[in-house]
């Protein structure tokens, strides 16, 4: 299991400590709420028959809440029914699977073919449904951060859930860690490093196993992993917002401290995806 993410190290006083400013946020860096990731597990399910219910369950990685956070997760019944990053085009297409709450996460009914067509609307009959190929299910997130009662930032997030007939359907990755500059970063560990340190090696670990094979067209071929990376200090320099399984690492340059400033700590995130909606953190 990935052992310790989110991972924190404190920058301490070094030989500078020069200010940076803050309007220099990328896309490695946190600076308000924000959805890294949705999971499914599993991301894909084999198809339940006639009145039986198959299962998966979904949870969220959001980071840089101000408040207390609620969470609404509904299902969009038909795959490219989302336009432009906005809720189902039509409301009826949408099934509500809790009213809000603090719950991160969420159980998933999946239905049979028969009995997910059944819930389609009129309108959408023509919808049609290939088990070989998999019908993706859209999951949709809705996050509030609320901040002494009133809501001060929402985000809209969206995955696939891929139901199909495979005798064999996809896992999310494992990842086993992170090394720092070679050394494993243990679960509990607080990395101290100098703010005028340059080039820490960030390397995430696994196993190959983890690594699904699977066919494509008549063709076999086997998983690459791609890495998303993230941290919350804006004076921080992350050398890759992503990496893949060929070239994985990144690349840290601690942010100099600010005036007075002796120490401050410094959350990192690392995102793994399989490219086959498999995903973990």
């Amino acid at each position: 299991m990935l052992r310790a993410y989110p991972v924190q190290f404190a920058v301490i006083l070094g030989l500078l400590a020069a200010a940076c400013g803050e309007d220099m946020a990328g896309p490695t860096h946190v600076v308000n709420l924000r959805v890294l990731a949705l999971r499914a597990a599993p991301p894909e399910v084999q198809a339940p028959v006639g009145e039986e219910l198959a299962s998966t369950v979904a949870d969220a990685l959001v980071v840089g809440a101000e408040g207390s956070l609620a969470y609404r997760w509904s299902l969009c019944l038909i795959p490219g029914a989302i336009v432009d990053g906005q809720l189902c085009m039509d409301p009826s297409l949408e099934v509500p699977l809790n009213e809000d709450t603090t719950e991160a996460s969420v159980t998933i009914p999946v239905p049979s073919p028969e009995a997910l067509l059944s819930q389609v609307p009129g309108d959408f009959k023509g919808f049609e449904i290939d088990l070989t190929s998999g019908v993706p299910i859209q999951l949709q997130l809705e996050v509030t951060d609320v901040v002494d009662g009133a809501e001060q930032q929402v985000r809209v997030a969206f995955k696939e859930i891929v139901i199909s007939d495979h005798a064999s359907t996809n896992a999310n990755p494992i990842l086993d860690g992170i090394t720092w500059d070679g050394v494993l970063w243990e679960a509990d560990q607080l990395m101290e490093v100098a703010d005028t340190a340059t080039g820490i090696k960030l390397m995430p670990q696994w196993s190959e196993s983890t690594l699904e094979t699977y066919e494509r067209e008549g063709v076999e071929e086997t998983e690459t992993l791609l890495f998303s990376w993230f941290v919350d200090d804006v004076s921080s320099d992350l050398s890759k917002d992503q990496s893949d399984d060929a070239n994985p690492h990144s690349t840290l340059t601690p942010g100099q401290l600010k005036g007075e400033e002796a120490e401050r700590l410094v959350t990192l995130w690392l995102v793994a995806r399989d490219g086959r909606g498999g995903v973990t953190w």
